[in-house]
């Protein structure tokens, strides 16, 4: 055999080899990539004496895009969490909440308040109200779906609020 015959033929090998090692090394930053903006959703209670929340937390490091959102009692359902909750009565106010929030982003590391009422604990009827508030938000489940920056398709898996009834 000529040598320019082994020199081409072990040029092709290395070339092919190359665009193999290129083509996996693609696919594995592409994977990275992926991983590396993943939202990790949480729904975090407060169950405090002043005060009484549920917050929506992304923990992951990238966006969490909100694509359905139910609060479930037995088999209804509802696309938030104030409608499942008592009215106020005149002169008292929720301190935050959030009605229409599918299709939303929650950035890396922020929360959405759900839902948030704030007291007086001196106050005789705030802690009655506080109360009327536990006891409807221990009925209530949520599960939601979400996606990622790639639309990736998630689900968080029903959660049961616990409140100290």
């Amino acid at each position: 055999m000529d040598n320019n015959i082994i020199v081409s033929i072990s040029a092709i090998i290395i070339a092919l080899a190359s665009l193999v090692a290129t083509i996996w090394q693609g696919k594995i930053t592409r994977k990275h990539n992926i991983l590396s903006v993943k939202p990790i959703p949480d729904i975090l209670t407060s169950d405090f004496e002043d005060k009484i929340a549920v917050t929506l937390e992304n923990n992951g490091t990238g966006p969490l895009i909100i694509k359905t959102f139910k609060a479930i009692i037995s088999d209804k359902s509802k696309s938030n969490v104030i409608d499942w909750m008592p009215n106020l009565p005149d002169g008292y106010y929720w301190s935050n909440w959030l009605r229409d929030f599918e299709g939303c982003a929650i950035k890396p590391f922020e929360s959405k308040v759900l839902l948030e009422f704030k007291l007086n604990n001196e106050d005789e009827k705030q802690r009655e109200i506080r109360d009327d508030i536990r006891r409807a938000l221990s009925k209530v489940s949520i599960k939601f779906e979400y996606t990622d920056i790639y639309n990736t398709r998630m689900y968080f898996p029903t959660r049961i609020l616990s409140f100290a009834v």
